[in-house]
Order: C-alpha cells, then sequence, then structure tokens
C-alpha cells in the first residue's frame, strides 16, 4: 500500500511539473507572438517597448527594464527605453560612457550575456559608475544581453531586482531569447527615426532655402533644362519691374539684351554639359520698360542624385551704377590723356625755352664776364696810377682835387661793374657764397668805419648799437659787409643833412638781425613794392643821384642767398628802416618758422 502511494504521489509531481513547463513554454510562446504582433503593427517605438516592457513581465521578475543604444564610434550608451523603478541619472535621453557600464563593456568584448547577483554586484562598484548608481537605488541583481541587428550591438536589454539572488540561467535564456525579437524592432525603430529626423531636416531645408529664396536682397532665378524660369525671387522681378509671374515659363533669353543672348546661351550650354560646374560673368538685361540693367550674373549647376543636371541656379547682382561710375571714368582717364598729351607738350616747350633761356643767361653771363674783363682791364692801372700821382702832385691842390675826382669816378665804375656781375650771377644761378664763422658786430663796425668820411662830408652822424654776446654767424662775411654798406649808404644819400644815421643788431633764439634807419625823405608806399627790384630807382633818387638801382635788389639777393629776408618800413618826410633777418647756425628747422613769422609779420 505504502509503495503504491509513494508511486502515485512520484508520478504527481512529475506530471505536475510537467504541467508547469507546459504553461511556462506556452506562456513564453504566447508572449513572444505578443511582441511580433506588436512589431508588426505599428512603427511606433514607445509603443513598442511599452508593450514589450509589459509582455517581458510575464516572464522575467524585475524591479527596473532598460533598453540602451550604444554608440560605438563616439564611445557612449544612451538610455532608450526605461519602465519600473527611477534611478537617479539613469533615466530615458541620459547618456553615459561605455567604459562606464559594466554589461556594455563586457557585451562589445564578446558577451552574449550575463545575470549578475548582488555579490557580484558589489565587486563591480569601484569599477562601474553604472553599477554603483543601481546599487544605490536597492537593485541588487540583474541580466543583460546585446541587442543585435545585422550581426551589429547596437544595444544592450537589461532587467534587474532588489533580490540579490534573483536570476538563473533559465532567466538568461528566456533574455536572449526575447532579445531576439525587439532586436529587430530596436533597429527598425532607428532606422525610422533616422529617416524621420531626416524628413524633419529635409522640411526643415527647404523651408529656409524658401525664405533666403524670397527675403534674398540679391536677385535669384532657377533655370530648368528647358531654359525657361521654374522660379524667380521678388528681388529678381523688382529689378526687372517684372511680376513673378510674369516671370516663371519664359525663357531667360526673353529678358536678356539682345547682344548678350549669344554669351549666354554659350555658357548656359557648357553648364548643362557639364564643361563647367559655375560660372560667374556679367551681361545685360531688358527691364519691362526696355531700360538696360547691367548684372554680375554667377551661376551654377543642381544635380539630382545620379548626378544628372536639373536645375541652373543663377545670383544675379546689379552693377549698373558701377558700370556707369566706370564709363565716366573712362571719359575722365581719356580726357586726361589728351590733358597729359597737352602738357607734356608744353613741359617739353618749357624745356626748349628753359634751355633757350639757360643758353641766353649763360650768353649774357659770359658777355658780362668779357665786358667786366674789359672795363676792370683799363680801371686797374688807372686807379693804381692815380693813387701814385696822388703821392707826387700832393703839394698841388688842383692836381690833387683832380686826381681825387679820377679815382672817385673809377672806383664808382668798378663797383657797378660788380653791381650787374653780381646781379647776373644770382639770376644765373651761379652766385657762390664763401660761409663761414663771422661775427656780425665786426661787420658793422668795418663797414661804418668805411663810410665815416661820407657822413663827415654831409655833417651827418652814424650811431652803432651792437648786441653783447651776439652769436657768430655761418656766412660769407665779405658779402654781408657788402649789404651793410649799401644799406648805411643810402641811409647816409637819402637822410637829413646833419641827421643821425642809426645801425644795429641784435639776435634771439633763432635769428640774428641787422637795423639801419634814418631820419630823411622817405619812400612812398607804392614804391615799397618795387624797391627791391634790379634797375629800380624811386623817383627823387632818379633826379638827385646816379646809378643802377642795383644795391638793395644784390643785397636782398644775398641775405635770401643765406637763408634770410629784408624788408623796410618808412614815411614820407620821416624816414625809412631797413631789416636783415639771418637764421643763427645749428637751428635751420626752427629758424625757418621763425623767418615765416617775422616775414607775416613784416607784410
Amino acid at each position: 500500500m505504502a509503495r503504491r502511494t509513494a508511486s502515485q504521489l512520484s508520478g504527481a509531481i512529475v506530471n505536475a511539473r510537467l504541467h508547469a513547463d507546459l504553461g511556462k513554454e506556452s506562456t513564453e510562446r504566447d508572449v513572444l507572438a505578443a511582441i511580433g504582433r506588436v512589431m508588426s503593427s505599428t512603427f511606433d517605438i514607445d509603443e513598442v517597448y511599452d508593450q514589450f516592457g509589459e509582455q517581458v513581465g510575464r516572464l522575467l521578475p524585475f524591479d527596473r527594464l532598460n533598453i540602451v543604444e550604444i554608440d560605438a564610434k563616439g564611445g557612449s550608451i544612451t538610455n532608450v527605453y526605461v519602465t519600473g523603478m527611477d534611478v537617479p541619472g539613469l533615466g530615458v535621453g541620459s547618456n553615459s560612457l561605455i567604459g562606464d557600464s559594466s554589461s556594455a563593456r563586457a557585451i562589445l568584448s564578446g558577451s552574449e550575456g550575463m545575470f549578475m547577483t548582488g555579490e557580484e554586484q558589489d565587486r563591480l562598484v569601484e569599477t562601474s559608475n553604472v553599477e554603483a548608481t543601481n546599487r544605490a537605488a536597492g537593485l541588487r541583481s540583474k541580466i543583460a544581453v546585446p541587442v543585435v541587428s545585422d550581426g551589429e550591438v547596437v544595444g544592450v536589454f537589461s532587467v534587474r531586482s532588489k533580490n540579490p539572488q534573483a536570476y538563473s540561467d533559465e532567466h538568461l535564456r528566456i533574455a536572449r531569447r526575447v532579445c531576439t525579437q525587439i532586436a529587430g524592432v530596436i533597429s527598425n525603430a532607428q532606422r525610422h527615426r533616422r529617416l524621420t529626423e531626416a524628413q524633419v531636416a529635409l522640411r526643415e531645408s527647404e523651408e529656409r532655402f524658401r525664405q533666403m529664396f524670397r527675403e534674398s536682397p540679391v536677385a535669384v532665378g532657377v533655370i530648368g533644362l528647358d531654359s525657361r524660369f521654374v522660379r524667380v525671387n521678388p528681388a529678381f522681378s523688382a529689378l526687372l519691374s517684372f511680376e513673378e509671374e510674369e516671370m516663371v515659363g519664359r525663357t531667360y533669353l526673353d529678358f536678356t539684351h539682345p547682344e548678350d543672348r549669344e554669351l549666354s546661351e554659350g555658357i548656359a550650354e557648357k553648364l548643362f554639359g557639364g564643361d563647367e560646374p559655375a560660372k560667374s560673368f556679367e551681361k545685360r538685361f531688358l527691364t519691362k520698360d526696355g531700360t538696360t540693367v547691367w548684372a554680375n550674373v554667377t551661376t551654377t549647376v543642381v544635380h539630382d542624385d545620379a548626378g544628372q543636371p536639373l536645375y541652373l541656379l543663377g545670383m544675379v547682382e546689379d552693377i549698373s551704377e558701377r558700370k556707369k561710375s566706370e564709363q565716366i571714368e573712362r571719359m575722365y582717364r581719356y580726357r586726361l590723356e589728351i590733358h597729359a598729351n597737352e602738357m607734356g607738350e608744353r613741359y617739353r616747350e618749357a624745356e626748349r625755352l628753359r634751355e633757350e633761356l639757360e643758353q641766353e643767361n649763360r650768353s649774357r653771363l659770359r658777355f658780362l664776364n668779357v665786358l667786366s674783363h674789359e672795363l676792370r682791364t683799363p680801371l686797374t692801372p688807372i686807379i693804381s696810377s692815380g693813387e701814385l700821382l696822388q703821392e707826387r702832385v700832393a703839394s698841388d691842390p688842383n692836381a690833387v682835387k683832380l686826381l681825387a675826382n679820377v679815382l672817385a669816378g673809377a672806383s664808382t665804375l668798378r663797383a657797378r661793374i660788380d653791381d650787374l656781375l653780381d646781379v647776373a650771377a644770382f639770376q644765373s644761378g651761379t652766385y657762390l657764397l664763401e660761409k663761414k664763422p663771422v661775427a656780425i658786430g665786426g661787420l658793422v663796425q668795418e663797414a661804418c668805419d668805411l663810410l665815416a668820411p661820407e657822413a663827415l662830408r654831409k655833417n651827418q652822424a652814424i650811431e652803432i648799437d651792437i648786441g653783447k654776446e651776439l652769436p657768430k654767424l655761418d656766412a660769407d662775411g665779405d658779402r654781408l659787409k657788402q649789404v651793410i654798406i649799401n644799406l648805411v649808404s643810402n641811409a647816409l644819400k637819402f637822410g637829413y643833412p646833419e641827421a643821425t644815421v642809426s645801425v644795429s643788431a641784435f639776435a634771439d633764439d633763432f635769428t640774428a638781425s641787422l637795423q639801419v634807419s634814418d631820419r630823411g625823405m622817405g619812400i612812398a608806399e607804392d614804391e615799397q613794392a618795387k624797391l627791391f627790384e634790379p634797375y629800380f630807382r624811386t623817383e627823387q633818387d632818379r633826379q638827385r643821384f646816379p646809378g643802377l638801382g642795383l644795391g638793395l635788389a644784390v643785397s636782398k639777393q644775398i641775405v635770401e642767398a643765406h637763408g634770410g629776408h629784408i624788408t623796410v618800413e618808412s614815411v614820407v618826410g620821416v624816414g625809412s628802416t631797413f631789416t636783415a633777418v639771418l637764421p643763427l647756425p645749428g637751428r635751420m628747422q626752427k629758424n625757418r618758422k621763425a623767418v615765416k613769422r617775422a616775414s607775416r609779420k613784416a607784410d
């Protein structure tokens, strides 16, 4: 009896296990079938994931289920689906490095899946941030299997439990089988998502193009293979004063200047024929009222995926104003060339005249030199002989007087000759100065000493005022003394009898000045401007005194040759003051400014 009872009990247990296995297998088939139906009924990945998570729960116990996508090139994983417990930092859309996930590392290294107990998880906490985060949330065991599509691992499917011993090899087998079906869904979903994203990007790109096309300030047109406009933007239609509808459907040649049509056709043929990918050129368009518009056209070919030409895309820039400017510039350049030629002719004529004048000056200078020589030659023995005769006839007053007249006339003639030569030398540019340091006070004293006898004859006095410690000048002393003699001699000549002639010399930081003043007839204002011109003499000078009118002209030229200037201030019936201003050595740059200021002040 006992054996029979035991046998019956054993059979019942076997039958129960068999029935349980059959039930599990039936449930497993039902789950897989349900997942298959979901996969074939929708492309909505979120709906597929939700149904998948619900069906997996009938076969595998879990507190959290998640699916991650692997970006092997980028070295990262992304949580694309999570159901069950929330784990901080590991929600949908969160990213982690592959190195932080023990599951991803193992699967990419070739593992076909794993289940992990709580003790095994504890050993990985220090090397895996993902495991550490899950453990902190209370999840103590897991199953992880690869999601494979077309032989490539695209993700990881895993379930986790709070129970440290929740999973076995049987659970791992079921997870692999379930994951085999979801792999296709994930792969298709990824493709669908990428396609959707591409479509969205394409729509956005097309919308941006349409917006840029219409709002572009540059004229843009699209031309089909039949040479007709497919589309034009408002800027293009406004440029030619047409409505957009009036241009679309017509050929670009309808709006091209007749003289530029052959050029435009040739370029279009080359572009559509593949000879050139793009072309930039200038052409003329005709507006609705027939006005010509110059434009720079940049054209490129738009191809289809097979590389066949579809359209010509042309950008048109209005350059009419530039062309007008170029035309004006050409006109001015032409006029400039004419003026340049005329100026060249005038320059050559001026050069010819200058050469003639220089030749004339050289001839005149040679003449003056010869004349000087011819005049000086007989004067020298006359003066020498006269001076010797003065010693021999000293006892005969009449003879002394006659000889004095002869010597005075000879000296005057020699001075006139020297003045003529100086003026000629200045005018021809051959006048030379022999500069060296000279004391202006000494020059003044020497000149006044020479003229003292003349002052005595007219009962006049020469009053000298020389500043203390005057700096030396870098100058030709003989020439400057000639200037002083000319000025003092004129002051004595035109000053009143028994009047005083004042001669002063002074300096500032930049210049030295020589000033000669007389009390006499003075000079009319209208004659002062011409006073320093060669051969000019005032009316009273011509009536009362002999001479050539060269003394002041020579003085002015000597002063200016030293870098200075000479001025006159005069009041008729009162007297005149002549001032010569000369630069001090080593201060030329500052001197120029000072001389200019003094000149303006004198004017």
